[in-house]
């Protein structure tokens, strides 16, 4: 039997149970690959509205999050009722396995069709907003958008190296953003 995901307002309905519509309650897992700040806060705003409804989230990376889930299907012991990762490819593969869900319900007027799957089985949120940055130590300096000259093992090292040090290049303390 396969399981399928649906958005959090649907996945409460579900979960729940028509019969108690009026004041649901019950317990949700949702698994989610935001910021444990904004997962909160997600939560929150959630619980506002149906408040004796019980929220167990599992945050991590949307990798991660999306290798637990594929043991649990293979084991046919999956446990969230929600996801709210990062990515439309995963969900793109989700929704091809027939694992996903349809909100035909979806209050999307006057949203651009383009942030949504246009069968109503996931949703942007928000846009994520992506920077390229260059290892100002020891990286030979980009003068365009051209891929760097070099071998591909050296390619491999400067991005590795660039990755790895720009956090600690910022700055001031680091922040959860």
């Amino acid at each position: 039997m396969k399981t399928t995901f649906a958005t959090l307002a649907l996945a409460a309905t579900l979960t729940i149970g028509a019969a108690h519509a009026a004041d649901p309650s019950g317990k949700l897992v949702v698994y989610t690959s935001q910021l444990p700040e904004v997962a909160q806060q997600t939560v929150d705003a959630f619980k506002a509205k149906h408040p004796a409804i019980e929220i167990e989230w599992v945050r991590n990376g949307t990798g991660q999050l999306m290798n637990i889930l594929q043991a649990e299907i293979a084991a046919g012991q999956i446990k969230p009722d929600v996801l709210l990762v990062a990515d439309d490819i995963n969900l793109g593969q989700l929704k091809r396995d027939g694992r996903l869900q349809a909100y035909e319900a979806a209050p999307v007027a006057g949203l651009d069709a383009k942030f949504y799957d246009k069968a109503k089985m996931f949703f942007g949120t928000k846009i994520i907003a992506t920077g390229i940055a260059w290892n100002t130590m020891g990286a030979e300096k980009p003068t365009g958008w051209a891929r760097p000259s070099g071998s591909a093992a050296s390619l491999r090292r400067i991005r590795s190296t660039a990755l790895m040090r720009m956090p600690s290049a910022s700055p001031g303390p680091r922040r959860n953003r």
